[in-house]
């Protein structure tokens, strides 16, 4: 067995002007992917920096895959508290023996990343997509709090949510409802109404067929749709010109066009707010607070 250990914190906190500080005791210990994780706060400061973890992993694989897995257990830890934890590198020593958790620090709060961490190991086959969001999402809140990017911040956030929203609508397709019998008695209507014509019943089937399959397949052909239509389904709120405005901010970011796009604007906060609900619907829905507390020093 080997032991690696490292210590996380928020990049180059000596230049920003706030500090980040999370709801938990000094010394509390809890488990993300296997590794265990330490708070330290600077308890004496009356300008603290933010608190930094010592994280460590006792496992038989080797340095390479243990620092995979660690990067993994802090994008889950930026996730569910916000703060833009990163880390650098990792060491390795002889010292296999971890101390086992205390719940009695923070017991409350221990046992819901307990709960988070739980959850996490039981998702298998889309573990790639949940890594990749969460990924997307670590570097968003980087963007966002340390570079002061809302440009690179935005479109990692609508990365995740186009992510989710296609893998989702993929999974689901074939049993919505693309609303045959509504098109057929409209087709109909209109046929023997308006045209004035009876048309044989295999005939209007063949017509209000093709009509179905053809305005559902246009209708999601979209992002916006997709992303709608996941909303809908997980009720999850949305204001429609907002969010058809974000998606044409998305296309014209990929495309390489100038953008103005600020943290305050309408757009930016439903992205922001979309990622981290569609990550949680997504995967953590059965918990229902997954997140850590924080507070930010100024």
């Amino acid at each position: 067995m080997h032991h690696y250990w490292t210590y996380i914190e928020v990049p180059n906190d000596q230049n920003n002007e706030i500090s980040f500080s999370i709801q938990l005791k000094n010394k509390s210990r809890f488990i993300l992917n296997d590794c265990y994780f330490t708070i330290h706060k600077e308890l004496f400061e009356r300008y603290p920096d933010s608190d930094y973890f010592c994280v460590e992993l006792v496992d038989q694989c080797d340095k390479k895959v243990a620092k995979e897995k660690m990067k993994r257990s802090v994008d889950l830890l930026v996730y569910i508290t916000g703060i833009p934890y990163e880390m650098d590198y990792v060491r390795e020593d002889d010292d296999n023996i971890i101390l086992p958790i205390d719940i009695g620090y923070s017991r409350e709060k221990i046992e819901r990343i307990s709960s988070i961490n739980v959850q996490y190991g039981r998702i298998r086959t889309k573990r790639e997509l949940l890594e990749n969001t969460l990924r997307l999402y670590a570097l968003a809140v980087k963007y966002a709090s340390i570079l002061d990017d809302a440009e690179e911040a935005y479109f990692s956030n609508f990365r995740i949510i186009e992510k989710i929203a296609k893998d989702e609508f993929s999974i689901e397709k074939n049993t919505i409802n693309k609303g045959h019998e509504d098109i057929r008695n409209m087709v109909k209507k209109i046929i023997l109404e308006i045209y004035g014509i009876k048309v044989p019943e295999n005939k209007m089937d063949d017509l209000s067929g093709n009509l179905t399959s053809e305005m559902f397949d246009t209708v999601f052909s979209d992002i916006y749709a997709k992303i709608a239509w996941f909303c809908t389904k997980k009720n999850i709120d949305y204001e429609e010109e907002t969010l058809s405005k974000a998606v044409k901010i998305r296309n014209a970011l990929a495309h390489g066009d100038n953008v103005n796009i600020s943290f305050s604007s309408r757009e930016y906060k439903l992205i922001a707010n979309l990622a981290h609900q569609f990550i949680h619907e997504k995967f953590f829905s059965n918990i229902k607070k997954c997140f850590l507390e924080g507070r930010i020093i100024d």
